[in-house]
């Protein structure tokens, strides 16, 4: 039984000193606190002392979670371990957010480093600190000695040198770290007073340059590639083989029965082969709480030897269980590492999807800048469309004016119409009284002559009766004279009216032959430079299919003209460019792109003034045509190896208006440019504006203004076409009326005229022998022989008068009819006046309702501009995320990597643990049985002495004597390097 327990008890003590032994052995899996520290190179020394302190904190026992105060002590030495400075960081934790902490301590330059909490000395001597509920890191100086050292010896080839030697030489060196353990107490163990040192464990390490390190060993320790650098790390436990009682003799045997090798170090060695020895700094962590977190701090309650029995079953079933565990540790960690290769494969998606999601960002940033370019043309368009609708809105208020003052000349016409009607109407009343009178004439001058004829064989009845007939006669003359001035003044009323039949039939051959036929010569010249052959009705159509072949066209043109400038690399710095651009150039450079594009317009829409100047410009610009004369749209954007498929430099605008296209094109893209890059790229815009992209893109949007305007104005001269043959039609029908009556009436009246001036001059003559019948009878027979001629003549004069009043007559019956006729047009004229003039104010009414919305659309596409600038700010930011995210996710896949093969070292671990378990169960037990025969009491005293002296251990700095402190010591050496 005893010997059972013996044999279990000293098995219990060589795993103490195997932990002891092993914790070095914990930096080969510290690779994740040494990545912490990969070095740059602006801060290497201090990030590489930041790496040595992480590593060295993972490789040793960790923080105490029972403590109340937690205390580093940080040693700042010269390179052979002489103290020259010491600095304590204290941790009190305030576990229950008390607003007040009470502490004490006799460090100096006392300052709080995390926060803004102060203190106050108390009259017992501690300190209370003011906390709001936080814990309170504070810092001091002290100079004190502590309780451990580190010496350190520097050996080149054999032979040791001093620091300042060994700077800069070549070599095998040697560097040995001694450490002494000053924390020792006087116990009484088996009688006999025994020295017990307070179980420090050391470790040091340094950081060795790969280019000047190489075939790095180290005793009690491992060593680390990371990066340019090997992480050197050993352990040392001073002063614990005198507490045990064990010597190297012990050790050695220990070693040949267990086949383990077992030994308490006391320093660690670091060899090496060196080019240009230098060395930055060294670091030794020291911890005076080893056995606790290892888990031996209650080590003497397995050693009860009243119960050693129990004890012993405890060992094995723990041996046993531990045996278990460590098979199923190692199936936990075959299952971890299958997690981990997933992890790891994961990753790798989670990358490329990253970065897919980055190159997808960065489409769509170069999508928010054409957008930004598309909406600048879109505000120039919309500006125009504003303009046009103002000069739409000035036209149809002239034309609203234009038709009311037509109205109220139709008005005047058809007044004046049924004014001519009442005058046609009396006309033809006069003509029928003139033909009664002429018929009474003609049968008077028929009895006239005849008794002419009588006169001459009655010549005394004659004589008798010879002043009553001249009285008769200067009557008749008179009445004659009379009739001849009404009959000349009917003579001008025909010539009035055949003078407005030529004015009529004049007005209708300028209608006819001059302005319908002027406005057909245009359609056809405009309808012949696009090669169409169709009724004009649809070349308006044809006009528009033709401009939005060109849009289209001109559109892809700018869009590879504007790729051919980020390829050419105008958009390296960005970001800067974005900010920069935006406040210092893009609104400034958007007004002056919209008053030059605008003047490109104007310049454009002037060509359509000139009809000729017009078609002209058609004319010049050749495209590509199919049978219906429609523009074959299959003009591409060129690359580096794809040719025009129009004819070469044909249709580039020239002169001003191609001055202005390229100023309005090099504002725009400028301006692009500075939004994008903020640099000067005048240069290369004027390289790249030489290629066939920006050529056919001035081309196209040259055409494309220029069919648009031609299609515009199709659409006026068709409408102003209609309403000239109206007028011509209206012009005829009034011009026929007129001839109709006017013709037979100018005829009539010449014949009339002319007899009458005949019968007048016959008056007149017989009138004179009348009198000078009465005067001188003697010529009595003379006179009435003249009188009979003269009455003959008055007969046939007085027929012809009357045919000609009958003529007269019918011609006035055909005017008056043609009258009707007119004043009945021109009441129809005049209604339709009165339509034009509603038409056209409504017409006016729908331009300021156009206009008012091209102002809405015109302040929309602003927002819409200022939108998506901020949607371009917003793809930018968006690319920056997906960038991070990238690196973010590209981290993920090293650390996953590196996971992945930890968990296989883990697993190869866990199955060395688990066979080497089995080994020590199966065979380390009875080997040490023969190791050890005897002194369990001694034994169980040293271990209790050893525990309490690690207990034991107080506060380097001060604490209250209630606080439970964990101190752990940080020794930094200076570095070594060659002096210049």
């Amino acid at each position: 039984m005893i010997k059972k327990y013996l044999v279990r008890t000293r098995a219990l003590m060589v795993a103490t000193i195997l932990a002891f032994t092993t914790m070095a052995c914990g930096v080969a899996t510290t690779k994740e606190a040494a990545d912490k520290g990969t070095a740059q190179d602006t801060a290497r020394e201090a990030e590489e002392e930041e790496t040595l302190e992480n590593t060295m904190n993972s490789s040793a026992f960790g923080a105490s979670t029972a403590s109340d105060k937690e205390e580093t002590v940080y040693v700042m030495t010269d390179a052979t371990g002489a103290p020259n400075e010491v600095v304590v960081s204290e941790w009190l934790k305030n576990a229950e957010g008390t607003k007040e902490l009470n502490d004490a301590t006799d460090l100096s330059d006392v300052k709080n480093v995390k926060g803004n909490g102060t203190y106050t000395e108390n009259a017992d001597g501690t300190i209370t600190w003011d906390t709001d509920g936080s814990d309170v890191y504070y810092q001091g100086k002290s100079d004190k000695a502590v309780p451990v050292e580190v010496k350190i010896t520097y050996y080149l080839d054999g032979q040791e040198m001093s620091p300042e030697d060994i700077a800069g030489k070549s070599g095998k060196v040697t560097i040995r770290f001694d450490y002494k353990n000053n924390d020792v107490k006087t116990v009484t163990i088996g009688g006999k007073e025994t020295e017990i040192y307070t179980p420090y464990a050391m470790i040091s390490g340094a950081m060795l340059d790969t280019e000047r390190f190489s075939n790095v060993e180290v005793t009690n320790g491992k060593v680390i590639s990371e990066g340019n650098n090997y992480v050197v790390m050993g352990v040392a436990l001073p002063g614990l083989k005198e507490s045990l009682g064990i010597d190297d003799e012990d050790l050695d045997e220990l070693t040949d029965k267990t086949g383990e090798d077992l030994d308490i170090p006391d320093y660690v060695e670091i060899t090496a082969d060196v080019t240009d020895f230098k060395l930055d700094m060294t670091m030794t962590y020291a911890s005076g709480n080893a056995l606790s977190d290892l888990g031996f701090g209650n080590l003497t309650d397995s050693l009860d030897i009243d119960d050693a029995e129990e004890k012993v079953d405890e060992l094995t079933d723990g041996t046993t269980k531990l045996v278990d565990g460590s098979g199923e540790l190692y199936d936990g960690t075959v299952t971890l590492q299958d997690g981990t290769s997933q992890l790891y494969d994961g990753s790798i998606e989670l990358l490329d999807g990253t970065k897919a999601l980055a190159n997808g960002v960065l489409e769509l940033q170069g999508g928010t800048a054409d957008l930004v370019e598309g909406v600048v043309k879109l505000k120039e368009g919309s500006s125009a469309l504003l303009n046009g609708a103002n000069s739409l809105k000035d036209g149809t208020s002239q034309l609203a004016t234009g038709a009311g003052t037509l109205k109220d000349g139709t008005s005047q016409l058809a007044t004046g119409a049924g004014s001519l009607k009442e005058g046609t109407d009396k006309l033809a009343t006069g003509a029928g009284d003139l033909k009664a009178g002429a018929d009474q004439l003609s049968a008077g001058a028929s009895t006239l002559s005849e008794g002419a004829s009588s006169l001459n064989t009655g010549i005394t009845s004659y004589t008798n009766g010879a002043s009553d007939l001249a009285t008769g006669i200067a009557q008749l003359d008179a009445g004659l004279k009379q009739l001849q001035q009404s009959v000349a003044g009917s003579g001008d009323s025909a010539a009035s009216l055949t003078t407005l039949a030529t004015s009529l039939g004049t007005a209708k051959d300028s209608v006819d032959k001059q302005l319908i036929a002027a406005i057909d010569q245009k359609l056809a010249a405009i309808a012949n430079s696009i090669g169409y052959t169709g009724d004009y009705s649809g070349l308006g159509a044809a006009l528009t299919t033709s401009a939005s072949a060109c849009q289209t066209a001109y559109q892809s043109y700018f869009n590879a003209y504007c790729q051919e400038l980020y390829s050419a690399g105008l958009s390296d710095g960005k970001d800067q460019g974005k900010e920069e651009g935006y406040e210092e150039g893009f609104a400034d450079g958007k007004a002056k792109v919209q008053e030059e594009a605008d003047q490109l317009r104007t310049n454009a829409t002037s060509t359509s003034d000139s009809d000729d100047d017009l078609s002209d410009g058609l004319e010049d610009e050749e495209q590509p045509e199919d049978n219906d004369g429609t523009p074959d749209d299959t003009a591409e954007p060129q690359g580096d190896d794809t040719e025009d498929p129009s004819s070469g430099d044909e249709g580039a605008p020239a002169g001003d208006e191609q001055a202005v296209s390229d100023q309005a094109s090099n504002k725009t893209l400028d301006t692009e440019i500075r939004l994008l890059s903020g640099e000067d790229a005048a240069t290369k815009i004027a390289q790249i504006q030489q290629g066939d992209n920006y050529k056919h893109y001035v081309e196209y949007y040259t055409k494309y203004m220029a069919l648009t305007n031609a299609a515009s104005t199709v659409d006026s001269l068709l409408s102003l076409k209609g309403g000239l043959e109206t007028l011509s039609t209206g012009l005829g029908t009034m011009k026929a009326a007129v001839e109709a009556s006017s013709t037979t009436t100018a005829s009539s009246m010449t014949a009339l005229v002319t007899g009458i001036n005949q019968l007048v001059d016959g008056a007149d003559k017989l009138n004179a022998g009348a009198q000078l019948l009465v005067s001188n009878n003697s010529t009595l027979t003379n006179g009435s022989s003249q009188l009979a001629a003269g009455a003959s003549t008055l007969a046939t004069g007085a027929q012809t008068l009357d045919n000609g009043a009958g003529t007269l007559a019918n011609g006035a019956n055909e005017l008056n009819n043609g009258a009707g006729t007119l004043a009945d047009g021109a009441t129809k004229l005049d209604q339709g006046a009165g339509t034009l003039a509603d038409g056209a104010n409504q017409l006016d009414a729908g331009a300021g309702e156009l206009a008012s919305g091209a102002a809405e659309l015109d302040n929309g596409v602003q927002t819409l501009s200022d939108g998506s600038v901020k949607l371009n700010d917003g793809a930018v930011t968006l690319y920056d995320g997906a960038i991070a995210l990238n690196d973010g996710a590209s981290d993920l896949s090293d650390g996953a990597c590196d996971l992945n093969d930890g968990a296989v070292k883990l697993m190869d671990g866990a199955k060395e643990l688990a066979d080497g378990l089995v080994k020590f169960d199966e065979e380390g037990i009875s080997k040490i049985a023969e190791v050890f025969d005897g002194d369990l009491e001694e034994l169980n005293e040293r271990l209790s002495a050893i525990a309490d002296a690690a207990n034991d251990s107080s506060s380097y700095g001060g604490a209250k004597d209630d606080t439970k402190t964990s101190v752990k010591y940080i020794i930094k050496t200076a570095g070594i390097s060659k002096k210049d």
